[in-house]
């Protein structure tokens, strides 16, 4: 920089160049003259990867470290391996690049975290790296805000006298109380078992199991006994 007694020219030379590599407009009418006269384009100075994270690790949040090779391109337009290393042997080996990328907890769909300048090197400037991270679905979980949500098949007869219920959350089962006479799509709630929450002031969203009812599929003398009886009280207390 020309504040710290670097050269004017050519940190204009190199602002240019990477205003130029780093404009996705810019570059493609570059890249279609180029084509035109048959030279070879620009190459792409930013590396992209998409990342799967697992329904776990977008509970908990998590880190990782990403390997990878950025290359250096000649005045050729060709890749030259970056950063070549010599081992004791004589043997040149690839230095790769690492980055640490943390993973938010409650992330759902897609995030994308950008890391500048680590990029590929083109003619002193260097491209990004975007890492997107793809949540993956739970088959019994899904993440609403701070809440872990799922739903639990529960017998008729304990919605209808309640009773304790085990509840499968993400810190493993849990027991909850169902009140009597709950109604099908009623919420039970087990308190702390969602995301936790960051900061001074953060605590931990719950688990919200919805219930839903399992109609018996066949039923003896006794169990229509009890139907009748209470279909009749039904009546009675409607009048």
């Amino acid at each position: 920089h020309p504040d710290k007694g670097g050269d004017p020219e050519e940190f204009a030379r190199i602002t240019h160049a990477y205003s130029f590599l780093t404009d996705p407009s810019y570059r493609n009418d570059c890249d279609k003259e180029a084509s035109r006269r048959g030279q070879q384009p620009i190459p792409s100075l930013d590396i992209r990867m998409m990342i799967p994270v697992a329904f776990e690790h977008t509970v908990f949040g998590n880190e990782m470290l990403l390997s990878f090779n950025a290359l250096q391109f000649g005045h050729d337009m060709q890749p030259i391996a970056l950063l070549p290393a010599a081992t004791k042997k004589g043997k040149v080996e690839l230095t790769f690049e690492v980055i640490k990328v943390l993973i938010p907890r409650g992330l759902v769909g897609e995030s994308m975290a950008t890391f500048p300048g680590q990029g590929h090197h083109y003619q002193g400037v260097r491209g990004d790296v975007h890492v997107m991270l793809k949540a993956l679905p739970h088959p019994k979980f899904k993440i609403q805000g701070a809440s872990i949500c799922s739903e639990m098949n529960v017998p008729l007869e304990l919605l209808m006298r309640g009773g304790t219920l085990d509840v499968e959350t993400m810190y493993g089962v849990k027991q909850g109380k169902v009140k009597p006479g709950s109604q099908p799509g009623m919420p039970l709630i087990i308190r702390g078992c969602g995301i936790k929450q960051s900061g001074f002031m953060g605590g931990a969203g719950d688990h919200v199991a919805t219930l839903q009812p399992v109609f018996p599929t066949k039923a003896d003398l006794k169990q229509k006994d009890v139907w009748r009886k209470l279909n009749i009280q039904w009546e009675t207390t409607e009048e």
